[in-house]
């Protein structure tokens, strides 16, 4: 599970600044500092304190293949090595600080056990790379462990089988192969292991993977001219799915055999999810999900992708037993005692489209905002969504897997403009009046327009005090040089207005009329038709 609004950021700092107190001490003095070769463990010297171990470390790198400094019988620096989070329960997660934005990050190793080993630092505190976050970590969280070619069989990795990408991630009890996307770039070979801990740029041999991280480039990877970015988990929220309530009835009752809901609950295998195949709770429900899309400025697909991450597609014991479909305060210290509940499965989707998503997630002024993308640790909702460094990347894969089994009627749809570096928004074209200024490792940005040098993009903030996202509104202003990568950029999107009128009756929240924006080529909704004093659609 994972942590959602944590209840006090004071709180989680004073914490944080309290496990940072409890390290070992690299420099006492009784402590001695061997020096060894970790391509065969070949013992080479030692030293009575860490500032003269580390003399010769540096000094005596060309000679070995892979030197590295013991103390009490553990690495604490190597020259080419992992990290592997440790941890006694599921219940407890690990801190760190993120060097690239400067807050406090989280993750958990039952869920991710592995990371990029950097370096230990005079503070005692572990440099690593993981799921896009460079960050630091208190040096009794990990064991740093030496890699020596293949023989290391727990390092996640991604590889080609059958034209399309997966992922292999391990754990500290487990294994778990995800099937990411098409394979269709030139740089990625069958039976190639491949290592990236920022998902972005690919390397064959793991030691120029640590090279580059320590030099702050990309040469050595086999894509360093061609950024990969995922199309789904850098879709912003503020977006339409082209798939309608036919389309998920089909996906969800003809193709997985779902015929009704979740009324009863047994698991025989204790894994938290409902033994009985056809029962979810889905059933009859999935309209929700566009319905307050529509109202909230929430993806439907990307908020029924999490859902399907966080529950086995509807099927979990939080599911069943508070309507919870999204984790929502699941904290992984306990799970059932603090996670909420919804009086029903539709309140559950409204929450989250309107208090999670447009309110919070793509709200920037909420700590909980990184961009309002699905992205991984280094921005995007991953960041304060989930104890999961790769939540993002199984949502992502449940929308894979959903659009090339529907003919990919969502997949490179937008036009993204991504970037890694500082950006300027301008509330006009001019860009002489700065709406603000925002860094983060990479955002996305949906493309509406684009005039010379001057994009207009779809902003997550919300320029209104209500929860209601208006798309025709809510829009601002980049100069096309602040952008680093463009996905699809070729197709530019307009919305229209679509008045529907109660003809006489009021909709669910008392207004008579409704005026929703919308891809004027693909409408979400046909014209509501009253029966009595229901509206069908």
């Amino acid at each position: 599970m994972h942590n959602i609004f944590k209840t006090s950021l004071l709180i989680f700092i004073s914490i944080h600044s309290l496990v940072y107190t409890n390290v070992v001490n690299v420099n006492a003095k009784e402590n001695t500092y061997e020096i060894y070769d970790f391509s065969d463990d070949t013992y080479i010297t030692n030293f009575s304190s860490f500032d003269l171990a580390n003399v010769y470390y540096t000094n005596n790198l060309d000679k070995y293949n892979n030197l590295g400094i013991k103390l009490n019988g553990s690495i604490i620096k190597i020259e080419y090595g992992s990290v592997n989070f440790k941890s006694s329960s599921c219940n407890e997660n690990i801190d760190y600080y993120n060097e690239d934005t400067a807050q406090q990050g989280y993750t958990n190793p039952c869920y991710a056990l592995d990371a990029a080993y950097v370096d230990t630092n005079e503070d005692n505190r572990v440099k690593f790379q993981l799921s896009g976050v460079n960050g630091y970590v208190n040096y009794e969280d990990v064991d740093i462990v030496a890699y020596n070619n293949d023989e290391n069989d727990k390092i996640s990795h991604f590889y080609v089988d059958d034209n399309y990408l997966y992922q292999q991630i391990y754990t500290n009890n487990n294994s778990l192969k995800i099937k990411l996307d098409l394979a269709e770039y030139d740089y990625l070979k069958k039976g190639v292991k491949y290592y990236s801990y920022d998902n972005h740029y690919f390397y064959d041999d793991y030691k120029l993977l640590i090279d580059d991280l320590r030099n702050e480039t990309f040469n050595n990877s086999v894509n360093s001219d061609n950024c990969y970015l995922n199309y789904y988990r850098y879709l912003p929220n503020r977006s339409y799915t082209n798939y309608t309530i036919e389309d998920l009835n089909s996906y969800f009752y003809d193709f997985l055999k779902i015929d009704k809901s979740l009324y009863k609950y047994s698991d025989q295998d204790k894994n938290s999810i409902n033994d009985y195949y056809n029962m979810s709770q889905y059933y009859n429900e999935l309209d929700n999900f566009l319905i307050y899309q529509n109202e909230y400025g929430a993806n439907g697909m990307l908020m029924l992708v999490i859902s399907m991450n966080e529950t086995a597609y509807g099927k979990s014991a939080l599911s069943y037993n508070r309507n919870n479909l999204f984790g929502h305060s699941a904290f992984d210290s306990d799970v059932e005692k603090h996670a909420k509940r919804y009086l029903n499965i539709g309140s559950s989707i409204a929450s989250h489209a309107k208090n999670y998503v447009s309110n919070s997630y793509s709200n920037m002024e909420k700590f909980m905002y990184h961009g309002s993308f699905l992205g991984d640790k280094a921005s995007g909702m991953n960041v304060s969504y989930a104890s999961d460094p790769y939540w993002a990347l199984k949502a992502g894969a449940y929308y894979f897997k959903f659009d090339e089994l529907n003919g990919f009627k969502d997949r490179e749809y937008y036009s993204l403009a991504i970037t890694s570096q500082n950006v300027d928004i301008y509330k006009d074209e001019l860009l002489q009046e700065k709406l603000y200024e925002y860094k983060q490792p990479y955002m996305s940005y949906i493309i509406l327009q684009q005039n010379d040098n001057i994009l207009k993009v779809q902003l997550d903030t919300n320029f209104s005090d209500e929860f209601n996202y208006d798309i025709n509104t809510n829009y601002g202003y980049i100069d096309i040089n602040q952008i680093d990568y463009f996905k699809n950029n070729d197709n530019l999107i307009e919305y229209e207005t679509v008045k529907y009128d109660a003809d006489g009756g009021v909709f669910n929240d008392g207004m008579s009329y409704k005026e929703i924006s919308q891809n004027s080529d693909k409408p979400m909704f046909e014209q509501p038709v009253k029966q009595g004093f229901i509206f069908d659609g």
